[in-house]
């Protein structure tokens, strides 16, 4: 079901969503569909464990010179024992398995990409583009329905609405809509993240949620509130500033924690907003950059323990989004202009993560203080 090609202004469906995806997207472990033991991990974008992935690109070459141990092919039929003993129909089997998920296992496979310079491929990029509006429409639309406000889907796209101040409760309900449209924004733009099993998804998302909104904030911050801007966004509709700090806290789960979680946050807002407020103003990305941006911080995930597989798409999708970006500078800034500008936005990416690092020891403190439970969304999905 596409979500965001449609503007909902139903709140149970919305509950649904996200509590659908939640149940879904379980870390659970699952057989391997070639050998049938348990795997927690997908490999080559199938259940498969990591032992007949191993196998399989080792020996795959050699399947024509291989014969059944059996002599019938039948053994390949038998996930949980004779399959391991034959060489052939593991590799057979392993291949029918591929197969039957739709996997483009050719080596010209590539992903798309958010960013192309290729006149060939403006169908693809004005695809990418309809995806990152899509999601900024559903989640405006989303927070403003769950406020009981009623939007016209003609006006979804139009950012003149009113902020209100944010709160802890308008915080998590923002934080709820991202994740819904993340999973979605996600599959309508990698074609990959499809075919990955449920918990790399879900790990996927985990690792990008956070430094998705703080970049996204801090770009929208820029723009409508000008370079001397003062707020931030606490949700896609609400604001914060230094003098509504206390009221966020205020429908917080214990109440009691206001001053001293208003006290961190300001200390965190006096060492943080002032630089990446500079930062990104001295930077200040087109919309074309602020994707390729969001394309390489989604498939950066160094330091989680991931696949084979998932290891391959994220080297894969980093190199294609630099070499693009490289292609559009030297066919309107130039090479050594160009090559200067991909340095700017890396660094840029690479300080809003240590920002994002650093705001989730923070939700560990507001979480110890009390401020922050157990259900806290912002907390607890990381």
């Amino acid at each position: 079901m596409n979500i965001l090609g449609r503007c909902t202004t139903n709140v149970p469906v919305l509950n649904y969503l996200f509590s659908t995806i939640l149940v879904n997207m379980k870390l659970m472990k699952v057989d391997c569909l070639v050998c049938g033991k348990p795997t927690s991990a997908t490999h080559m974008g199938m259940d498969a464990c990591r032992a007949c992935t191993v196998f399989y690109k080792r020996n795959h070459r050699k399947r024509d010179k291989l014969k059944c141990g059996y002599g019938k092919r039948v053994c390949m039929d038998d996930t949980r024992s004779n399959v391991f003993n034959c060489r052939k129909c593991r590799i057979a089997r392993f291949e029918m398995v591929m197969r039957s998920g739709g996997i483009d296992t050719s080596p010209s496979s590539s992903p798309p990409l958010l960013l192309e310079n290729n006149n060939n491929n403006n169908n693809n990029d004005n695809n990418n583009n309809r995806s990152a509006k899509a999601l900024s429409s559903f989640r405006r639309t989303s927070e403003l329905t769950l406020r009981g406000i009623e939007i016209d889907p003609a006006d979804a796209s139009d950012e003149q609405y009113e902020l209100i101040p944010s709160s802890y409760r308008l915080m998590n309900e923002g934080m709820k809509v991202l994740v819904v449209g993340l999973f979605e924004f996600a599959s309508s733009t990698f074609a990959e993240f499809r075919t990955l099993q449920n918990a790399e998804k879900w790990l996927l998302i985990r690792n990008y949620h956070r430094c998705f909104f703080c970049m996204d904030a801090a770009l929208r911050s820029l723009r409508r509130f000008g370079k001397r801007f003062d707020n931030l966004y606490g949700s896609y509709t609400t604001k914060i500033s230094l003098d509504t700090i206390d009221d966020f806290f205020a429908d917080c789960p214990d109440p009691s924690t206001v001053p001293a979680a208003a006290k961190a946050f300001r200390s965190r807002w006096h060492a943080n907003v002032p630089k990446l407020r500079a930062l990104i103003r001295k930077v200040n990305p087109t919309d074309d950059e602020f994707l390729a941006i969001i394309g390489l911080a989604f498939w950066s995930f160094e330091g989680l323990q991931t696949s084979d597989n998932l290891e391959e798409l994220g080297v894969r999708y980093r190199a294609e989004f630099t070499t693009a970006l490289s292609d559009h500078y030297r066919a309107t800034i130039g090479v050594e202009k160009g090559a200067i500008r991909i340095g700017v936005l890396l660094c840029m990416q690479q300080l809003f993560k240590i920002a994002e690092m650093e705001l989730k020891s923070d939700y560990e403190i507001y979480h110890i203080m009390g401020a922050f439970d157990d259900e806290t969304l912002t907390f607890t999905v990381q």
